[in-house]
């Protein structure tokens, strides 16, 4: 019995991989799956919303009479609630509130605005869901000169005093380390290619710096670089 078990387990793995593996299979199973929802969708929206606005809101709503300006017979798809959210809006809002259908023309039967608001307000919110999200501009950010410093100190074990050589930091709300207001200028771009080429010297223990690129070992542990002999180097 063990082993059935254990091979049921591994038909249904290997079924999983192989479906995983397929990239067509996958894409076909939603194709249908969409496909399913679409039809279930459109089905809901005959049975829902067009008796409500066919029976009670079209003879005002029309081609020829479009009272208030809407013509609800550009409403009668399911597709309309996304193509015109804002004027379904206002329909639902009409509705809540007991404006439409007005006193004096037929009302629909018992329980049929409140299924056609319930039905709309759900699309709203599945097509909420599947909005992609966008978290807007990101801030590309740079060191301060603290924070350049104690970067350099700590990675390379070189003191670089970058108040000395960098312009000032600007500041908001009192704060020198926000990324939209740390911009970077010419004149700091320039400071920071000739600090390179100091830092680099004093780590390597090479100034001026070889033409030719060379290791030197860096210890982690105790912050000390393991000099290189710099007569060896090929200038």
């Amino acid at each position: 019995m063990r082993f059935k078990v254990y091979s049921f387990f591994i038909t249904l793995s290997a079924n999983g991989l192989l479906l995983a593996g397929n990239p067509f299979a996958i894409s076909t199973a939603r194709v249908l799956e969409n496909s399913a929802a679409s039809r279930s969708n459109s089905a809901d929206f005959e049975n829902i919303v067009n008796p409500v606005l066919a029976n009670t809101c079209a003879p005002c709503h029309n081609d020829r009479v479009a009272s208030g300006g809407l013509n609800l017979n550009l409403f009668s798809k399911p597709g309309s609630i996304a193509e015109r959210r804002e004027s379904w809006e206002k329909i639902l809002q009409k509705l809540r509130t007991g404006q439409m259908p007005p006193k004096g023309v037929p009302q629909p039967p018992e329980g049929q605005i409140d299924a056609l608001i319930q039905f709309v307000q759900g699309e709203f919110e599945k097509a909420d869901r599947n909005i992609q999200p966008d978290p807007g501009r990101v801030t590309a950010r740079r060191l301060n000169r603290n924070e350049y410093s104690n970067t350099i100190r700590d990675l390379l074990g070189v003191e670089f005093r970058a108040e000395k050589d960098f312009p000032t930091d600007d500041s908001g709300y009192g704060f020198d380390n926000m990324g939209d207001v740390l911009t970077i200028t010419p004149v700091l771009m320039e400071k920071y290619l000739a600090a390179a080429e100091r830092i680099a010297a004093r780590a390597i223990g090479a100034d001026p710096l070889p033409k030719k690129p060379l290791v030197a070992e860096y210890h982690a542990k105790n912050k000390t670089i393991r000099r290189p002999d710099v007569s060896t180097i090929e200038a």
